[in-house]
Formats: C-alpha cells, structure tokens, sequence
C-alpha cells in the first residue's frame, strides 16, 4: 500500500452517536496515464467512487461507482493502492459524528460508456468526469482549499491523496500505473 491514513477529530467523545460508512474510490488511469477524476462546479477535483451498498462487495461498487460517475468500464486487474478514514461532525444529522473508510484502488480504463448516471445532488453540484494530470488535479485542488468556506468535506481527504500519488510516483509504476 502506498498510504493508510487518518484523518479529521483525534477523539470521538464516548456515547456519541457515530454514522459509520464504508467507500471505494478509483484512481482510474486511461490510455495516456492521465487520472479520471470528478471536478465539481467548485473546479475542484474528487476521485469516482462512493459508499458500498448492503450486499455489495467492493470490487462490485468499485466497477459500479466508475461507470455511473465517470462513465468508464474499468479493466478486471485492480490492486489496493491505500485507505483513508475521515472522522468529523455530521454535516446531515445534528449532534452526530461521520467515520468514513475510503479504500483506493489503481485501476485502469478499459472502456467508455455514453454518459454518466448521476444521482441528483451530484447533478446539483455540476459533476464532471475529467481525464488529468495528477499534479494539475493536486495544484487545482490546493487553491480550492485556501478559499474561504470550501464546503466540501471530500476536498482535503482527495488531495491528501494526490499528494501520495505525487510523492509515489515509482512505487505507482512498478505495480502498474502511471
């Protein structure tokens, strides 16, 4: 693994209310080793993935998430390349605590599909499949973050990511990316 890190509260305080949720992202290369990412109306950058639905194995939501965010078939070969947990304060239940897991996996594009299937808050934030340079993504990204109220908790955790790939760059290649 390349990464496996934590971020955001230290502590949660004890009997709290904590909403747990698991997620897989891609770090999706194409043809040209550029990433496939999600740019926001914000013009910062995600990677394709989400939370995995009950019953769901993660290679499924894995290969699910690629091709209803960024509309691409991702090939078979994947590897685990890090885990990222976040914890903070709800941003949708008051009083409550969110533990995400995000698992990335290097992945690589075998094909494209016609379009995107978008759930509607994701249309509401003007998702938009990209295909990018990982340091133009990260540079992009660090501009995002040094704007007042940012408002989007993935932004941190997706270039602390950035940052590793950058910074990884001969470890990427020898288990088959970039």
């Amino acid at each position: 693994m390349i990464f496996n890190e934590i971020i955001g509260l230290e502590n949660i305080p004890e009997n709290e209310h904590v909403i747990y949720r698991e997620a897989v992202r891609a770090v999706a290369f194409n043809f040209i080793n550029q990433v496939v990412m999600i740019e926001s109306s914000r013009g910062d950058y995600q990677f394709p993935g989400g939370g995995i639905d009950v019953g769901e194995e993660q290679l499924e939501t894995l290969r699910r998430e690629a091709l209803e965010e960024a509309a691409i078939v991702i090939k078979e070969s994947v590897q685990q390349i890090g885990v990222m947990e976040e914890s903070r304060k709800s941003l949708e239940v008051e009083g409550a605590y969110f533990v995400m897991k995000s698992t990335y996996y290097l992945c690589h594009v075998e094909s494209y599909a016609d379009d995107t299937q978008l759930e509607e808050y994701e249309k509401a934030m003007g998702f938009t499949p990209v295909e990018i340079e990982i340091e133009e993504a990260y540079k992009r990204n660090l501009k995002v973050l040094q704007q007042p109220d940012q408002g989007t908790p993935w932004i941190e955790r997706d270039t602390l990511v950035l940052k590793y790939l950058l910074d990884n760059k001969a470890k990427l290649l020898e288990i088959g990316g970039v």
